[in-house]
């Protein structure tokens, strides 16, 4: 049987899950700096700054992917032990800091891995905690809490932070967009998500 997290007890009239559920929306609006329609951006600033064709840049993405397909059954197993008021909140930490080390690279081993840790603590590792936190929190409006998070996520991400990331690049550069959206996400999202979550 299905039995969403105590209610919260500060909050007795409102279903807390849908408190879970808007920190749930944040996390899955900011997996767009990790996914491939978020970095494609940058991707042909990245190729002229680093001297590099397009094949080696996709080739770097895809040992990335592929490295970080390797880090998700530790990760799964670590949120199916701790929770996933750990589990958000350590995972939202680590893909702020790949956020923020995309803008380290200076060659192709280092524009690899840093590919690879975008990878697999943002779409893999802090996806999987948040639709996992979503699903203990909702039984009868399951479907319902999570199409209307993955919606709305998918219009934040495409409207809103893609036009933002945008101007950040354009005024900043892709470094330096990237170092300032991975320390925003490090100093606002993971603490919001430390003090909000249960589960």
């Amino acid at each position: 049987m299905c039995r969403p997290p105590a209610v919260a007890r500060w909050c007795p009239r409102v279903f807390y899950g849908w408190i879970v559920w808007a920190v749930v929306v944040g996390g899955q609006t900011l997996f767009f700096l990790g996914a491939s329609s978020g970095v494609t951006f940058i991707i042909d600033a990245v190729r002229d700054e680093l001297d590099m064709s397009q094949s080696s840049i996709a080739a770097a993405y895809m040992v990335g992917t592929l490295g970080s397909a390797l880090a998700q059954v530790p990760i799964g197993r670590l949120v199916d032990r701790f929770g996933g008021r750990v589990g958000m909140t350590l995972t939202s930490g680590l893909f702020a800091l790949s956020v923020a080390a995309l803008s380290l690279p200076v060659n192709w081993p280092t524009l690899a891995l840093a590919f690879c840790s975008l990878r697999a603590f943002g779409v893999g590792g802090f996806a999987l905690a948040c639709t996992t936190c979503l699903q203990q929190w909702f039984c009868r409006r399951r479907g319902l809490a999570t199409g209307l998070a993955e919606s709305i996520a998918s219009l934040l991400s495409y409207s809103v932070l893609s036009n933002a990331m945008v101007a950040l690049e354009s005024a900043l550069g892709w470094r330096h967009a990237y170092a300032l959206a991975g320390l925003l996400v490090l100093g606002v999202y993971t603490p919001v998500a430390a003090l909000l979550v249960r589960a």
